[in-house]
């Protein structure tokens, strides 16, 4: 990402700005506390993505009393950029590349187009183009493993990865929530086929016993019934003797031919043979009528229809149609468990699948650390050799997948980054710094011909800064501009280009010195 110049007004300190960044070199910006040298690191990541070079929030470099517009415009190799800040019907983001001014529905989308276009995000153009002694990168050292891991990552290109994590997570808990939801239902169909499995067979069991119960009942009768024929015969045999006898007891009053009343029903008697069948007719019609209630009882019976039965059920049976439903209703749930236990298979499978990836993905992540950590040792302890008499060593592990742990030795004796003189820890972080700066570039195949370095040898003595800017002019040469804010007298002599900021009457001036 090439800067060709800025263009600002009312951006902090200054009412108006105009810089080149281009062909500077090795170039020191140099000033009084407070002048606002580190104010031209903000101009960039400003415009772009609406924060300050140490992260500080979009308005915090409103002109004061704070009633003008500030309005940054960045110019790069193939857009530019435009930002104001002010009133909220004076707020504006933009970005022309040669078509005339492009913007989105409102600020918040012109800003997700906008990182679209340059490809990269406030923390990586940070990590790549500037260092200073509380920036991320210089804070590594002090941290915890957890956040090292972080940063570290944030070093390297992990968008596939971040991506397919992401995509992964989603699509995984989805699948979770489904399968959890396929399992309640399949466990509610069991119970209710289980349910529907128990009345069926219940009802099964009553058909079973009405059936038994019935044929019983219905033997009973069918063998009072055939006793009773084969008592009938006896009976009418007897009745007859009887009768006969009865016919000869009973016979006329003397000199009359009246006879006396039955000694036996006390009725009155015609004749012997009369009265005889009268009697016999009745002993039939008593027999008659037992027969056929018998015989009423034995139809009944067999008319009568199990009203428990389970297939081939007619209508007659108050049981029928909803035990016919429910065997019904009990196919429909089998199969219905049948289609949900394979759909409970599959999501199944895919949640291992899925599980599987996450597992691939967190090695691939692990592995992009390693090789990110080691080319960062590499690069950071071959500067400590090649510029400061290799007095400093780092090493790297990270087995643990979230955290990163940092080794340091000082003349071959391991130590803590808190053992170490300011100089030392200064030292270590800037070397550390142009590391990662070169890092970001190669894993995200980017480019930063400008660079800056605000305040990143404050804490060093003369002879350890003269080290320093033998790194710097290292870096400068594959470099375009190199920018070093630095307030230190004896070290400005050392540039062959530089500029000076001043503070006159509250406002920033530039000048080149």
């Amino acid at each position: 990402m090439r800067i060709l110049r800025v263009e600002a007004e009312n951006f902090a300190s200054y009412e108006k700005l105009s810089f080149d960044f281009t062909n500077q070199g090795l170039t020191l910006i140099q000033g009084a506390n407070g002048a606002g040298k580190s104010t031209l690191c903000d101009l960039t990541p400003w415009c772009l993505w609406g924060q300050t070079a140490k992260g500080g929030a979009v308005s915090e470099v409103l002109s004061w009393p704070g009633d003008k517009v500030t309005k940054v415009t960045l110019f790069l190799e193939n857009v530019t950029i435009c930002r104001a800040r002010g009133k909220a019907k004076d707020n504006d983001l933009w970005w022309d590349i040669g078509q005339g001014p492009q913007r989105g529905k409102d600020l918040i989308d012109t800003q997700k187009l906008l990182n679209g276009i340059l490809g990269i995000t406030y923390d990586t153009y940070m990590a790549g183009a500037y260092y200073h002694e509380f920036s991320q990168t210089a804070q590594f050292f002090n941290t915890t493993a957890k956040n090292r891991r972080l940063i570290t990552e944030e070093l390297v290109d992990l968008t596939l990865a971040t991506t397919l994590q992401a995509k992964t997570s989603e699509v995984k808990k989805t699948a979770v929530k489904d399968l959890s939801d396929q399992a309640n239902r399949l466990s509610r169909l069991t119970a209710r086929l289980d349910a529907t499995r128990n009345f069926l067979k219940n009802a099964q069991l009553r058909h079973v016993q009405w059936e038994i119960e019935t044929n019983t009942r219905n033997a009973n009768i069918q063998a009072k019934y055939d006793k009773f024929e084969q008592d009938r015969e006896f009976d009418l045999n007897e009745a007859r003797r009887a009768l006969k006898t009865h016919k000869d007891l009973i016979q006329p009053l003397p000199d009359t031919d009246l006879y006396p009343k039955c000694p036996t029903c006390g009725q009155d008697t015609e004749s012997p043979e009369v009265h005889a069948a009268r009697h016999q007719k009745a002993i039939n019609d008593r027999s008659q009528q037992r027969i056929e209630i018998l015989s009423e009882k034995i139809k009944e019976i067999k008319l009568r229809v199990n009203p428990h039965k389970t297939e081939n059920v007619p209508i007659i049976s108050p049981y029928a149609k909803e035990i016919a439903d429910l065997e019904t209703d009990n196919a429909n749930l089998d199969y219905e468990r049948n289609l949900l236990q394979s759909e409970i298979d599959e999501l199944a499978s895919k949640v291992e699948d899925l599980e599987l990836l996450q597992e691939v993905i967190a090695d691939y992540r692990t592995t992009t650390i390693k090789n990110a950590i080691s080319s960062l040792k590499h690069t950071t302890n071959e500067l400590l050799t090649e510029h400061f008499d290799a007095e400093l060593r780092i090493a790297f592990s990270a087995e643990d997948a979230d955290k990163l742990e940092v080794e340091i030795t000082k003349d071959g004796n391991r130590c803590s980054f808190t053992q170490l003189s300011k100089g030392q820890r200064c030292i270590l972080k800037l070397c550390f710094g142009v590391a990662v700066m070169r890092a970001v570039e190669t894993n995200n195949a980017v480019s930063f011909p400008q660079v800056f370095f605000d305040e990143a040898l404050d804490g060093l003595s003369d002879t350890f800064k003269y080290k320093a800017f033998s790194l710097l002019q290292k870096l400068a040469l594959s470099k375009e501009s190199i920018f070093i804010v630095e307030h230190s007298e004896a070290f400005k002599s050392l540039f062959d280009s530089a500029y000076t900021v001043s503070l006159v009457n509250g406002v920033s001036q530039i000048e080149k010195a």
